[in-house]
């Protein structure tokens, strides 16, 4: 875990991956939603076994070029298993669809929401990562665990 006596501040968000070590290090990390596999490219430089899963084709083809193995899917369809870690940054009704998806499956896993809350669940934990960049002040992660 990074020390948050002497805060950084990150420039980028793919930086902040390091943030994630405790959570990604050593697992198979399903990146739902990975656009262009940048992000989950990161989390696999920290020693995650990263599933990039991507519906929009125009992504997953800049994502291939790049010499990145995606799936071109629809994350909804991805079967939930018992270990899982799922890294997410998509948008809130997205969120809220997945944790139903979680919860009915009835499986042990941790979720790490990029910004996005699940509506009326509290957090395991919260990470706020100042950012010096052009967009965001700071970049945030929700950690969900079942």
């Amino acid at each position: 875990m990074p020390d948050f006596t002497e805060l950084e501040i990150e420039t980028t968000p793919i930086a902040s991956v390091r943030y994630l070590i405790p959570y990604i290090t050593n697992r198979r990390v399903y990146d739902f939603g990975c656009g262009d596999g940048s992000f989950a490219r990161e989390m696999k430089r920290y020693g995650a076994d990263v599933i990039g899963i991507e519906k929009d084709i125009t992504l997953v083809k800049q994502a291939r070029r790049k010499r990145f193995q995606i799936y071109w899917k629809d994350f909804m369809d991805v079967s939930i298993t018992d270990g899982m870690t799922i890294y997410c940054a998509t948008n809130n009704e997205v969120i809220e669809a997945l944790w139903k998806k979680i919860i009915e499956s009835k499986k042990h896993l941790t979720l790490i929401s990029y910004q996005y809350p699940v509506p009326g669940v509290k957090p395991n934990d919260i990470i706020i990562v100042p950012l010096h960049h052009v967009w965001l002040d700071e970049f945030v992660f929700l950690i969900y665990k079942t």
